[in-house]
């Protein structure tokens, strides 16, 4: 799971650069931003920002050690708004959305997942001045650093080689 979790902190960062800050969701607006200094404990960050949570809905193990995990990919973004309305929050939210949309992990990739298909888009709008949509994605990410070849190719020595497979 880390290397998806990775996968996807790097891929944001790179489709969407007007991002000022990408991390993993550790409650960060509930700790930054209230008026009780012993549960404001959270480094300062900058707007936009985009905080990734992983949820595992399901997991399907299937022959040699291969995985199957359904995974809902939430953003929650934080967008400054210091007036009642910003046509821009959209835009952004449009632009979060469409580079979410359709994201795989291609064949070959260290990390393969099926396509990102968006499920809702929330607006948590009672946060002082800062909009909160909250963007799910869901996807289903193949595990395979539990996978195990098991069957063997044996050369014996002489000059025409002597192929034996054994399955273990």
């Amino acid at each position: 799971m880390k290397a998806f979790r990775d996968y996807i902190l790097n891929e944001i960062q790179a489709r969407l650069p007007q991002l000022k800050t990408v991390r993993m969701f550790n409650n960060q607006f509930e700790r930054s931003n209230n008026d009780d200094t012993t549960q404001n404990i959270e480094a300062a960050f900058k707007y936009p920002a985009c905080f990734v949570e992983i949820v595992q809905n399901d997991s399907r193990s299937v022959a040699l050690g291969i995985k199957y995990i359904d995974l809902t990919v939430r953003l929650r973004v934080g967008l400054e708004d210091y007036r009642k309305e910003r046509a821009d929050d959209y835009i952004t939210i449009d632009d979060i959305a469409d580079a979410m949309q359709g994201m795989r992990g291609a064949a070959g990739d260290a990390v393969q997942f099926g396509s990102m298909e968006e499920q809702t888009i929330t607006i948590d709008t009672d946060f002082n001045n800062v909009n909160r949509p909250i963007l799910e994605f869901n996807t289903t990410y193949t595990k395979l650093s539990g996978y195990t070849r098991r069957n063997f190719i044996l050369k014996t020595s002489g000059n025409a080689p002597n192929i034996e497979t054994i399955i273990i």
